[in-house]
């Protein structure tokens, strides 16, 4: 934050700095829900994509909720991003729950402390949990797609592109390879599709 204006530009928060070794690296306190709420408020407000609430409770704990066709939908930016999910659902509680207590982690462990052993699975995937969860318009399963590995197009900074089909429609089909993209990586990824659906 300018200390002389109280302005954080989004790029100061989501910076890389390369790490010993030449890997990656996140500078410490980025791509903590907070930042990654922050960030979609904003893209959703510039690109009209729907009216989005930017919420926090008492706690720190920072979330989107998303009105879809009048109904609001909390937005998972951590586990699953993108899925959405009937607020006051199970699922959507969950979520909740869980960005209270990764907010607890790092601020008692420092930036993005976590707990030991298996993560569990994202709130999208319990079945156990109530509520309807809904993905956005422009978001594709993994199985719609139709596509031959060996059917190169390209390749580029974020992976390799291929030649394929969904829905009956030729299209290029990008398949990221860093298992640990950045939150700078994920926000120019973003931005990228939002140019080319324009196209």
């Amino acid at each position: 934050t300018d200390s002389a204006t109280g302005v954080l530009r989004l790029g100061d928060v989501m910076r890389d700095f390369e790490a010993p070794g030449g890997n990656k690296g996140r500078q410490p306190g980025a791509g903590l829900a907070r930042h990654r709420a922050l960030l979609l408020k904003v893209i959703a407000d510039l690109l009209h994509i729907a009216p989005c609430a930017l919420c926090r409770d008492t706690g720190g704990a920072t979330w989107n909720v998303i009105l879809v066709d009048g109904e609001p939908f909390v937005l998972d930016v951590m586990f699953d991003p993108g899925a959405l999910y009937t607020q006051g659902s199970g699922k959507a509680d969950e979520y909740l729950r869980r960005l209270a207590e990764a907010d607890g982690a790092s601020g008692a462990g420092g930036a993005g402390a976590r707990q030991r052993g298996a993560p569990a699975a994202a709130p999208s995937m319990q079945q156990n949990l109530s509520g309807r969860m809904l993905r956005p318009a422009w978001h594709v399963e993994p199985w719609e797609i139709e596509f031959d590995r060996r059917d190169r197009a390209g390749r580029g900074g974020f992976g390799e592109v291929f030649k394929g089909t969904w829905a009956g429609q030729a299209t290029a089909v990008k398949e990221v390879r860093d298992a640990n993209p950045t939150d700078g990586d994920v926000c120019d990824f973003i931005l990228e599709i939002s140019l080319l659906s324009r196209l």
